[in-house]
């Protein structure tokens, strides 16, 4: 077993407030942690060491393994990863930026048909099975989302300045509220390092600052990497993937969900790109649900997709690639020509 010693001075910081960085250890190695001061002690059993990765957004990242396609199955064979632990946050609100949050599941593993993955998030859980069968790399999963909330209310005050943000705050709707979930559900998890994050919102801001998330977003991505890095060992080019919208209902005409796909690339079309570097995207406009309507139950796929473009991006294999065929469009008097990148 791992056993380390290290004393740790707290010197003139508050009580409690303390850190203590452990050397690397190799992938998969276990041990347990005790932590002494005076009378105090505090032990954590079984951790295990591996990549963590933060999941936010809005309904579509909380949508549960028990409320996907044949979820009693998926559940059932995700017994076979008790490598991949997980927690959920507690869906709180704060005016201010808070340092602590507590935990609605406290880390768990799906061994043994844990209950607790029942409402776990399932393209966050996807993602994390689809690259621990390439890699072997154990996982941590923090489900950091709350349902049918804004971009804006993720964002930090300095994040929303830089996209000229006007001043929100909704007492019966808080967690729509101006950085209100930045405050309580990220600003308190900074001082842990992760291997990076994965997002899967945008369809609250449809019809709210739509044509400003095209800088809302790329901004989101640099300044959590900014505040990540900054108070932990998290890389400041930290792999940021999401997950581009689906289809609502098909066969419409109207033009908001296109508009802002684009504008969940900064109106490239397409991820990495100059504004948002080290990014990848899963595309799921093919997963409509014509009984679940916004919430398709379609997540395996875009789990699958999100590692995919991951396993290129965030742990360089090249036999991943971190986007499809790209068209360059010219045209004459009677046509248009598509000339694509790579072979479809």
């Amino acid at each position: 077993p791992l056993q380390i010693g290290i004393p740790v001075n707290t010197g003139f910081k508050a009580e409690g407030d303390w850190m203590v960085e452990l050397p690397p250890q190799e992938a998969g190695t276990i041990c347990d942690i005790e932590i002494v001061g005076g009378e105090e002690e505090l032990s954590l059993s079984q951790v295990i060491f591996g990549d963590v990765w933060v999941c936010s957004g809005q309904s579509n990242m909380v949508f549960t393994m028990n409320g996907i396609f044949n979820s009693s199955e998926e559940i059932a064979a995700a017994a076979a990863y008790p490598d991949i632990r997980f927690t959920i946050i507690n869906r709180v609100t704060s005016d201010v930026e808070e340092d602590d949050v507590g935990t609605k599941i406290p880390w768990s593993d799906p061994a043994n048909g844990n209950r607790n993955l029942n409402s776990f998030s399932s393209v966050c859980f996807f993602y994390a099975m689809n690259v621990y069968d390439q890699l072997g790399v154990p996982m941590g999963l923090i489900d950091s989302a709350w349902g049918g909330t804004r971009v804006e209310a993720w964002s930090s005050q300095d994040a929303l300045d830089a996209c000229e943000i006007e001043d929100n705050v909704m007492p019966n709707n808080p967690q729509n509220s101006n950085s209100y979930l930045w405050n309580s559900m990220i600003h308190p998890l900074r001082k842990m390092t992760v291997k990076g994050f994965l997002w899967y919102q945008g369809e609250a801001n449809a019809n709210w600052n739509m044509d400003k998330y095209s800088c809302t977003f790329p901004t989101l991505i640099s300044s959590w990497r900014d505040q990540f890095s900054m108070m932990s060992n998290t890389s400041p080019d930290a792999p940021f993937g999401f997950v581009m919208l689906s289809t609502i209902k098909y066969g419409t005409a109207g033009t908001t969900y296109p508009r802002l796909r684009l504008h969940q690339t900064a109106d490239y079309g397409f991820v990495p790109n100059p504004d948002m570097p080290y990014t990848f995207m899963a595309t799921a406009v093919d997963t409509y649900d014509e009984e679940n309507g916004i919430h398709p139950r379609y997540k395996k796929i875009v789990g699958e997709r999100l590692a995919y473009a991951g396993l290129g991006v965030a742990y360089d294999l090249d036999s991943f690639p971190i986007n499809g065929p790209i068209a360059e469009v010219t045209q004459d008097d009677t046509s248009y020509f598509l000339e694509y990148d790579q072979d479809i």
